[in-house]
């Protein structure tokens, strides 16, 4: 039988509530669909915290995830399917093997010595020991060492954040220097922080009251320059944060994929630009900007 038959049998005995036992390196794993959670946590040996969701498609296992942020996405996208599980901080763990049925999802639990269940054939995870990532916000740990190196799930975790507003020289580098502050004071790693306007200049100064502005949050803003957003190549940008509606509209209509788009201060509608206004304005965009920060760091 074909690997795509095979795939398909699996799936035909699942759904008829079937739970089967295939051979994994560091044991067995017992398979089943999610109605059968009982059944699969009532077997020898059986331990709730190695119960795993397991998918064929990187859809149908983000569907069925608790709520996750941007990092989380990138693993799922750039390492599976592959010997790779994320566990959440809610304890739900996470794997989508490319030998997994192409419909599920299915709830997948890890054994240690063979159940007394009907065995299919040997399948791809009985070739690599599984690298487990635990996701606490934007906090990754290696949970447990596998195939895939801590190199490979650090690089694949890399996200690169881009803050767009009009000419970048008030909003977005006021919001990137807020940004890459609290990232820093918060010990988050990996990710990139940058700033373009859609109709800016190149190479101009922050404004005045910007940098007065940060300086009395500790943050230096003299050395930033405005860059136009044509500048940037939008393809290698993860998050693209749009400081007003305006900015978001344009970059849909460009054909920037609306799912990497995000609206900050979304319930107000954006920020307000201060561009002209006294040092009040300022103060009063850079005190929505340090709220707005909290969101952009959750997102991850």
């Amino acid at each position: 039988m074909d690997a795509a038959h095979a795939a398909a049998d699996l799936a035909a005995r699942l759904r008829a509530g079937e739970v089967l036992a295939t051979a994994a390196p560091l044991g067995w794993i017992a398979l089943a669909r999610p109605a059968e959670r009982a059944r699969l946590l009532g077997l020898p040996g059986a331990d709730p915290a190695r119960l795993a969701v397991t998918a064929g498609s990187p859809a149908t296992l983000r569907d069925f995830l608790p709520p996750h942020g941007l990092r989380a996405e990138l693993l799922i996208a750039r390492l599976m399917p592959g010997p790779v599980a994320l566990r959440f901080a809610d304890g739900a763990l996470a794997r989508h093997d490319a030998w997994s049925p192409a419909d599920g999802p299915w709830l997948s639990l890890a054994l240690s010595a063979p159940p007394d269940l009907p065995i299919v054939g040997a399948t791809a995870t009985g070739r690599a020991i599984e690298t487990v990532v635990r996701i606490d916000g934007a906090r990754l740990t290696i949970e447990h060492a596998g195939t895939v190196g801590t190199g490979r799930i650090v690089d694949a975790a890399r996200v690169r954040l881009l803050f767009v507003c009009s000419g970048n020289t008030c909003r977005s580098p006021m919001l990137a220097a807020l940004t890459r502050h609290a990232l820093a004071a918060r010990g988050i790693t990996g990710v990139s922080v940058e700033s373009a306007g859609l109709y800016a200049a190149s190479g101009d100064a922050a404004s005045a009251h910007a940098v007065a502005a940060m300086a009395e949050r500790g943050i230096a803003l003299e050395a930033h320059r405005s860059q136009p957003i044509d500048a940037i190549e939008l393809d290698g940008v993860d998050r693209i944060w749009c400081l007003g509606r305006g900015h978001l509209t344009a970059l849909t209509a460009s054909g920037v994929d609306p799912s990497r788009l995000r609206l900050v201060n979304a319930d107000a509608g954006g920020v307000p630009d201060p561009y002209g206004g006294d040092r009040a304005a300022y103060d009063a965009c850079a005190a929505v900007l340090e709220r707005a920060v909290d969101d952009v760091i959750a997102d991850l």
